[in-house]
């Protein structure tokens, strides 16, 4: 969502007196992918959710940040429907370098969806079309953040998608019968980019 939206919604929120929630679920692509800090996406927000495993790498983990008051009737929420923390301190190890390092270096994942789409437009067309292409300032198209969906010809992204696991070993899956989704993280480097475009373009050549 772009900031001046939230901003509006968060002065629209303090107008009628309803608290403003954040489901922040990817809220760091939504950082990096815009160049604007977390702090002035959530400067009208009462609260925000922050999950820790989606492209930040920790194993498990959400944030709930708000005000003490909110926080302190959270924690007797939570222990009143049976939430607890298990192994807090090792999972707190991983949020710390999921915030201080990861939220750093989500751009590379999104440099490398792009680096997979132009790919996949120059190899693999007409078969392959991304779906989800916004602008850049200087006119360019590129993917917003590190997840990629591209619209598949005839109906065939489950037939993409089942050979590409079978013949490639890759993962991708299929949101329906014309388009497929692909996500990149910490775990993808170049070569595994350059795989999946070979492996697209192997699948699709005999179409």
């Amino acid at each position: 969502m772009p900031v001046d939206y939230i901003d509006d919604v968060g002065e629209l929120a303090k107008e009628k007196n309803i608290a403003l929630h954040i489901d922040g679920a990817r809220i760091c692509n939504a950082s990096a992918a815009q160049g604007v800090p977390l702090e002035r996406i959530c400067r009208h927000v009462d609260s925000i959710s922050v999950c820790l495993s989606k492209g930040l790498g920790s194993p498990v983990g959400s944030l709930l940040v708000g005000e003490t008051e909110f926080i302190t009737r959270a924690r007797r929420y939570r222990k009143a429907l049976g939430g607890g923390m298990r192994q807090a301190g090792i999972l707190a190890a991983c949020g710390l370098i999921s915030l201080n390092v990861m939220s750093h270096r989500l751009i590379v994942d999104h440099a490398r969806l792009n680096m997979m789409t132009e790919g996949l437009l120059e190899n693999c067309s007409p078969h392959v079309t991304a779906a989800n292409r916004g602008g850049n300032e200087d006119g360019t198209d590129v993917m917003t953040t590190n997840l990629g969906f591209y619209t598949i010809v005839d109906g065939r992204a489950g037939e993409l998608v089942d050979a590409l696991r079978e013949r490639h070993g890759i993962l991708m899956s299929a949101k329906d019968d014309n388009t497929i989704r692909a996500c990149t993280h910490y775990h993808i480097g170049d070569d595994e980019i350059q795989r999946v475009v070979d492996g697209v373009k192997d699948v699709v050549k005999d179409w």
